[in-house]
């Protein structure tokens, strides 16, 4: 399955704010709610972040997360959503724009 990864130490110089403070002040800042979600695995420990929630991811239900909730955040993940595939590749997705 392709994915990515980003270096979120450095994403705040590419999206032109300021550092960002935690891990989760970085993903908080996701595009879609259903993305803002990290998982870490310490020793045999497992910790789960999911800055807007879990219903989203479990529901299928991709929406702007708070930072891009503007038209033109709105714009981006429409875009991302159709580059990716998205709606394609899993039935039952909705953009929920």
């Amino acid at each position: 399955m392709p994915w990515e990864i980003r270096n979120q130490a450095r994403m705040h110089l590419r999206n032109g704010e300021e550092p960002y403070t935690s891990t989760l002040d970085a993903i908080s800042r996701w595009p879609e709610t259903a993305t803002c979600v990290a998982v870490t695995l310490r020793d045999d420990s497992v910790r789960l972040v999911a800055c807007h929630g879990l219903t989203d991811l479990v529901g299928l239900a991709v929406r702007p997360s708070p930072t891009f909730d503007n038209a033109a955040g709105r714009a981006t993940v429409e875009r991302r959503v159709k580059a990716k595939g998205w709606l394609d590749r899993w039935a039952g997705l909705r953009l929920e724009i």
